[in-house]
């Protein structure tokens, strides 16, 4: 499958996710997950401590979208052991991110998208609908395509 082949490819939300913010501690379900217009999507390895650090880097990136009613930022963490990160990483991650946990990495699995990791950050629709793929934070055009389609 090219990139192109997977805009306007419909999200599965596998029922073993579950999510970690403020406000929510339990199984991700249709409510949780369809609060918002858009949501964007980026998956983060929580047994590799750079690509924990990655979640520091989408601060700037997570401010600009506070600013917007219609999106909402989900980090699908996948880890062998959710216990460990959590021990060493919650207190230091922001209350406001909301994480999504997926023990057996059934998310990429049941969606088939693509494994380099440039492509491990989505912007899907109402419909659970991808309309855009790449990671904002590192790229400056899809950072403002990105502001554009919420605006």
């Amino acid at each position: 499958m090219t990139i192109k082949e997977f805009y306007g490819k419909q999200i599965i939300f596998p029922d073993s996710l579950y999510i970690f913010d403020r406000n929510t501690i339990g199984l991700i379900n249709s409510t949780l997950i369809n609060k918002k217009e858009y949501k964007i999507l980026t998956f983060i390895s929580g047994d590799c401590t750079p690509c924990i650090q990655q979640l520091f880097d989408w601060a700037k990136f997570h401010d600009e979208l506070e600013d917007y009613d219609n999106v909402q930022l989900f980090f699908i963490m996948q880890s062998v052991d959710h216990s460990y990160f959590m021990q060493m990483y919650r207190q230091n991650i922001p209350d406001n991110y909301s994480l999504v946990f997926d023990p057996g990495n059934d998310f990429i699995r049941c969606n088939k998208l693509p494994s380099e990791k440039i492509f491990q950050t989505i912007l899907i629709n109402s419909e659970n609908r991808i309309i855009i793929i790449g990671n904002p934070i590192f790229n400056e055009k899809l950072n403002d395509l990105y502001i554009k389609t919420l605006n």
